[in-house]
């Protein structure tokens, strides 16, 4: 460093206080593109995953009704309004988890898809099997609840299937959850880690480049005095 002994002491100070700024502005600089990343991550679980657990829970929802208006309907086969009443509110909370099922589809990734088409599949195959009841109770062919449950039966594996879907669904969302937050500790870490780093190190070179240029300004001065 002897290039700093031709330098004037004021340009030495602003040499100084220059690496000083720079210092500072590579920690904030540092500091918020750590930040700017941590931020997008937790944008992207927010609109996407943590969106596809509460679609999940309002679809869950969906299935619990389902299954109650149906329990309603098959109750009340001898009285025709009742009967049409809860099979109209049947249908609409069919056709609204349908709708739901569509708009979780584009919410998640594609290995997720397979899932969502065997729920897809579980819920048509139940309504096909409750639709082909009602028409039995129409004809006459089926009068009482029990004679409606036990034609359910068979159907009743597309209900299982359709809840199996539901679960796997919801662990991998529930899994990719986890690993967001993770990621999101994990970077606040390293960005911690580095703002550190990066802020030892600029005071490191701003004490090495101070003590430096006080050893010159001071042999200077003791030249001066020992001339004088």
């Amino acid at each position: 460093m002897n290039w700093i002994s031709h330098l004037s002491t004021r340009a030495k100070l602003a040499l100084l206080l220059g690496l000083c700024a720079l210092g500072i502005a590579v920690v904030a600089t540092t500091a918020l593109l750590g930040l700017r990343t941590a931020v997008t991550e937790a944008d992207s679980m927010v609109n996407q995953e943590v969106a596809a657990v509460r679609g999940l829970g309002e679809l869950r929802a969906d299935v619990g009704n389902m299954r109650r208006f149906e329990k309603d309907m098959f109750l009340n086969l001898a009285d025709d309004a009742e009967l049409n009443r809860y099979l109209e509110a049947w249908r609409q909370q069919v056709d609204q988890g349908v709708e739901r099922l569509a708009a979780l589809k584009l919410l998640l990734p594609a290995e997720d898809h397979a899932a969502i088409d065997q729920l897809k599949a579980g819920l048509d195959g139940y309504r096909k099997a409750v639709e082909a009841i009602h028409v039995g109770i129409t004809r006459g062919e089926i009068n009482d609840p029990w004679r409606a449950n036990k034609m359910l039966e068979p159907a009743k594996v597309h209900v299982r299937s359709a809840d199996e879907a539901l679960g796997t669904i919801k662990q991998k969302v529930t899994d990719r959850v986890d690993q967001t937050v993770l990621a999101l500790g994990e970077t606040r870490r390293q960005v911690l880690t580095i703002t550190v780093v990066a802020a030892l190190a600029s005071l490191a070179l701003a004490l090495g480049l101070g003590y430096v240029i006080g050893q010159r300004i001071e042999g200077r001065a003791v030249e001066t005095f020992g001339h004088a």
